[in-house]
């Protein structure tokens, strides 16, 4: 089916019919990914469902494989403010950059309430059930469930802001939700008097560097389709010794 003009009419015959879930799976089993509108139809039906996550890893692959730049329509389906009332609370609660607390629960979930890794991470925020338990004694939530969103999101924002407060801003509080508190004293010892940047290059741990990275990338996109901000502006709120180049900045 590579290259054959059928393969996208015949995706988009379950959008027709409502069946955007059937249709996400007809697209994984292709050995290539639909065009973009494709995977962008079938990914805001199923968000409109409230599913997110296997339309955001099909949207993600087809704008990959794009030869054309992403417009915006398609940038507003691949960085979705998922689960927006809650999240927004949880952000005002806790004074979070927007831009940063949807772009790590987007790392973090794909905004799928129920997931649970292989570690023991449950929900939207990927909590462990140990800090769970440590934030909701904070904030004398009886019972938590995890898996509630915004219990969830009202937990993992709390923790956020703790490890903030404990490490300042720029990568160094997105390294220890993580990778834990404990290493990212361990690696600012290490690497004392490296910038941000290249704080976040030195770490050790692959997963945390390119956790890191993804962040920061879904950040900018959130910072410029939500708040109106070019991508030098949310860097450089993020990092605080970041600094821009001179001259005009442009949009993605």
């Amino acid at each position: 089916l590579v290259g054959d003009p059928g393969v996208d009419p015949y995706l988009r015959g379950f959008a027709d019919f409502g069946l955007s879930r059937r249709g996400i799976q007809a697209a994984r089993s292709l050995p290539e990914p639909p065009d973009l509108d494709t995977a962008a139809l079938l990914t805001e039906m199923e968000a409109a469902q409230g599913r997110h996550i296997e339309g955001l890893r099909l949207l993600a692959r087809a704008a990959r494989r794009s030869p054309e730049p992403l417009n915006r329509r398609v940038l507003e389906i691949l960085y979705p403010r998922a689960f927006r009332e809650e999240t927004d609370g949880a952000i005002r609660e806790f004074s979070l950059s927007p831009a940063v607390y949807y772009s790590l629960v987007r790392e973090e979930s794909h905004f799928e309430p129920a997931i649970r890794s292989s570690a023991g991470a449950v929900g939207l925020a990927q909590l462990m059930p140990a800090t769970a338990g440590d934030m909701a004694r904070k904030l004398k939530v009886d019972q938590p469930d995890l898996t509630d969103p915004r219990t969830n999101l009202q937990l993992g924002a709390r923790h956020l802001a703790d490890l903030k407060r404990r490490f300042g801003p720029g990568v160094h509080y997105l390294a220890a939700y993580n990778a834990g508190g404990g290493r990212v004293n361990q690696w600012k010892r290490q690497f004392r008097g490296l910038s941000q940047v290249l704080f976040a290059e030195a770490l050790p741990f692959a997963e945390t560097r390119e956790y890191i990275r993804k962040v920061l990338v879904a950040a900018v996109h959130y910072g410029y389709l939500y708040d109106g901000k070019t991508p030098a502006e949310t860097v450089s709120e993020l990092l605080s010794d970041f600094v821009p180049l001179p001259g005009r900045q442009e949009k993605p």
